[in-house]
């Protein structure tokens, strides 16, 4: 879910809604992140960031990630907000 500094990607969750894709998204814990399935409505949370209300559903494979990035470096690697909560996420996936 973009924050308003970010790419509007809302269009791409309507279109996939549509089409009954699942989507997950991320739900803030302490310094890291779990997938919730993205369901409305949000409500605003840490850092004004909007996210849905946690239903525990489990994520178990990701076809498509949509990752905010600031840029990147020479070696094409993602630059971040700094905190490396989804490269964590990313590194605990089976």
């Amino acid at each position: 879910i973009p924050l308003k500094d970010e790419v509007d990607i809302y269009w791409v969750l309507k279109k996939l809604r549509k089409e009954r894709k699942e989507i997950f998204v991320p739900f803030m814990e302490d310094l890291s992140f779990k997938m919730v399935k993205y369901q409305l409505p949000l409500q605003k949370k840490r850092f004004s960031i909007l996210e849905p209300i946690n239903k525990q559903k489990t994520l178990s494979k990701v076809d498509l990630a949509i990752v905010p990035i600031v840029g990147m470096d020479k070696d094409f690697r993602r630059i971040g907000f700094g905190k490396g909560m989804y490269d964590r996420f990313f590194d605990n996936l089976s």
